[in-house]
């Protein structure tokens, strides 16, 4: 079941992006060229679960080892960034934009940790894509059917999982291999949670050590 929570729904994709990326990064060194060089792609999203369908649009960059991800919907935009061993999360709202911070990854990327963990991967076909020829494959021996797309520039243009009663698609629109360093940069300081933490202890909050 896909939650509705925008920060785990950021988290889920990052996740699966990266991986997608990686996943033949072995063989393909055009993988590691592209992630190094940096691009942004922007998707539709099609989340389909028994009968209900909700689409939106999300923006992924990535430049080396830091990794943004854009959820655009109905009016409001959410942030997820990771940035070498730190994640933040941030929020756009009409009193302008508030992050958050935490060391380390969070414990939702255990979700899909079966797809970084395959090794082998089936060739499946091609798909037009954004304008493109892509070749698609899926990796073998994963709870859940998976396929992701690249074109010949090594980008993932199209990546699709598939459960029980429910589907998540993401189909790039359109994309850039220009990406600057100030796209990672975050729009407002950001309150780390330990610090959060001390605050809510030093008010003596209950179930607090």
């Amino acid at each position: 079941m896909w939650s509705k929570s925008p920060k785990i729904l950021l988290v889920v994709i990052a996740f699966l992006l990266a991986n997608a990326v990686t996943l033949k990064a072995s063989s393909f060194g055009l993988f590691q060229k592209r992630n190094q060089e940096g691009y942004r792609i922007k998707y539709l999203i099609t989340i389909a679960e028994n009968r209900n369908q909700e689409t939106f649009y999300l923006v992924y960059y990535r430049l080396g080892d830091k990794m943004r991800t854009d959820v655009l919907e109905n009016g409001n935009t959410h942030r997820i960034y990771y940035l070498g061993d730190k994640s933040y999360s941030c929020a756009l709202s009409d009193e302008g934009w508030r992050c958050f911070g935490a060391q380390g990854h969070t414990a939702y990327l255990d979700t899909f940790k079966e797809i970084g963990g395959s090794s082998a991967l089936a060739r499946v076909g091609t798909r037009k894509v954004a304008g493109q020829k892509t070749a698609c494959y899926r990796p073998r021996g994963t709870a859940e059917e998976v396929e992701f797309c690249l074109n010949q520039e090594g980008l993932p243009l199209y990546l699709r999982q598939t459960a029980p009663n429910s589907t998540f698609e993401m189909k790039a629109v359109d994309y850039s291999l220009k990406v600057s360093p100030k796209d990672f940069e975050l729009p407002a300081q950001p309150v780390l949670m330990e610090d959060l933490l001390k605050r809510f202890k030093q008010m003596g909050i209950p179930g607090l050590k």
